[in-house]
């Protein structure tokens, strides 16, 4: 698995390894390499998932498993769905912080640059 769409991104990079949780939350996300049911039950019976290029099975792959070698990256990695945007807004400062729904929504509202077109956006 890569950093992103490897057709998209001429520079992505292979990742030696991820968890079980990024490799779902990719996939949910637009990664075609794994369709989100598989992960389940590999994560459940702590299976270790090697993905490799069927193109050319001698390259080196991706360690799917319980922890990442690759955790000291701030970002794992990128994936897209067409037509839909997602905004995640999360942290400890946040909880029981009333009308925090409405400023998000108002700064997305002021600062949206989406031509016109109407997206679904999952908070």
């Amino acid at each position: 698995m890569y950093t992103c769409d490897p057709r998209q991104v001429p520079d992505a990079r292979l990742l030696k390894s991820m968890s079980y949780q990024e490799a779902m939350e990719l996939s949910y996300f637009g990664a075609k390499v794994l369709h989100p049911r598989t992960i389940t039950p590999i994560a459940q019976f702590q299976i270790p998932c090697l993905i490799k290029n069927t193109g050319n099975p001698q390259a080196p792959g991706t360690l799917i498993g319980a922890s990442s070698d690759d955790d000291n990256l701030p970002v794992k990695g990128i994936s897209n769905l067409n037509n839909m945007a997602m905004f995640s807004v999360s942290g400890p400062g946040m909880k029981g912080m009333i009308g925090m729904a409405a400023r998000v929504f108002a700064a997305m509202v002021s600062c949206r640059d989406l031509g016109g077109a109407h997206y679904p956006v999952l908070l």
